[in-house]
């Protein structure tokens, strides 16, 4: 009885972090096509995909947190999946800095931000950050 009251909390939560994300992400929208500012809509978006994943990726820290043992850090995960994810949301948003990229690092960016990549990438990112803290037992 109590693993279902635990999922039903997981579910709960998972809905109104949904709800929430959603909600902020249409405001932004809002709020950058009636000032034509959009240098605000894509961190507010990644932001909230990024607190998505770390939310995905808690379920796995809490299981960790009730081990005894002490901290570590999985550092070739991070190096391996956490940078070039962290490279990539840093590029796409340089440009709102009017920072110049090759060409071909433009049209990825391009690619990322029309198809609504920048979420999924956001959201792993999220998630590979609050997954790579394991304890050793």
């Amino acid at each position: 009885m109590r693993k279902y009251i635990e999922y039903i909390g997981v579910l709960v939560i998972f809905i109104v972090l949904l709800i929430a994300s959603n909600g902020l992400n249409q405001y932004m929208k809002a709020l950058t096509d009636s000032t034509f500012n959009y240098a605000l809509n894509i961190p507010v978006q990644i932001i909230s995909s990024f607190i998505f994943g770390v939310f995905i990726g808690s379920l796995h820290f809490i299981n960790e947190y009730k081990k005894v043992g002490s901290w570590k850090v999985n550092k070739e995960r991070l190096l391996v999946l956490g940078l070039p994810l962290f490279i990539t949301l840093v590029i796409v948003n340089s440009h709102y800095l009017g920072i110049t990229w090759p060409q071909l690092i433009v049209s990825f960016s391009f690619f990322l931000l029309v198809g609504n990549g920048m979420k999924y990438v956001a959201i792993f990112l999220g998630y590979v950050a609050i997954s790579s803290f394991t304890k050793k037992v």
